[in-house]
């Protein structure tokens, strides 16, 4: 009995000295239960890289925010606001040529335009001329001007015209100037002064408005041409 014991004793320590490597790899199924990280060579641990495509997934750029609904609509009304052209309420043209009236005339009938169309005619434009005569021939004219031009009187000319020759002492736009004119001769001795009147241009201007444009109306006006600078027509003035 006592030497199965021994025996068991002996058998015991053999099998945790081969586990503890005393006798070399004399058994193969027998390994070191632990090495001592102080044994593992830098060279024999390596680090793997992670994958391209792994890098790719995590490093996707994340998706544009969606801006809210108001910021989208506002440069569009913004721009729009832009190029709106300032709409322009009264158009106006003139001109006392009857070539230009009549072709005037019959680009407007084309737009309807009603109560929208506003022509006015203006008056006559009379001038008032201080003058002396008429004489028979221009050297007689001549004469009579030296005359006159010695007792201090300037603003002279000899002028002619269906009804004879005459010396001007000065054309004027209202007649109250072209009296102060024949007083100021009179006073020097120059009594056969007079004022005569004459009619300027055998044409009457005319001057066509448009008015209560609207933005429809403007745009065809626009698209005519005639809110181009070179039209002749311009805002009516106030």
């Amino acid at each position: 009995m006592r030497f199965i014991f021994i025996v068991l004793i002996l058998l015991n320590l053999l099998l945790w000295g081969a586990g503890s490597g005393w006798f070399g790899p004399v058994l193969p199924f027998f390994t070191r239960l632990e090495a001592p990280m102080s044994s593992l060579e830098a060279n024999s641990v390596q680090v793997v890289p992670p994958s391209n495509k792994n890098l790719e997934s995590n490093h996707k750029p994340a998706p544009p925010a969606v801006e809210h609904s108001t910021q989208a609509i506002a440069p569009a009304i913004v721009a729009n606001t832009v190029n709106t052209p300032p709409l322009i309420r009264c158009l106006q043209w003139s001109s006392s040529n009857a070539d230009e009236i009549k072709a005037t005339q019959a680009l407007l009938a084309e737009f309807n335009l009603g109560r929208k169309l506003v022509e006015l005619v203006e008056a006559d434009v009379t001038q008032w001329t201080v003058v002396l005569g008429p004489f028979i021939d221009r050297p007689t004219a001549e004469r009579k001007r030296e005359e006159v031009k010695r007792r201090g009187i300037t603003d002279l000319a000899v002028i002619e015209n269906v009804r004879g020759r005459y010396v001007s002492l000065g054309i004027f736009s209202t007649r109250e100037n072209a009296q102060a004119r024949l007083s100021e001769v009179t006073e020097k001795g120059i009594d056969s002064a007079r004022i005569d009147s004459r009619v300027v241009g055998a044409t009457k201007p005319v001057t066509f408005q448009i008015r209560d444009i609207d933005a429809q109306l403007q745009a065809q006006l626009s698209a005519r041409g005639l809110l181009q600078n070179a039209s002749g027509w311009t805002e009516c003035k106030t």
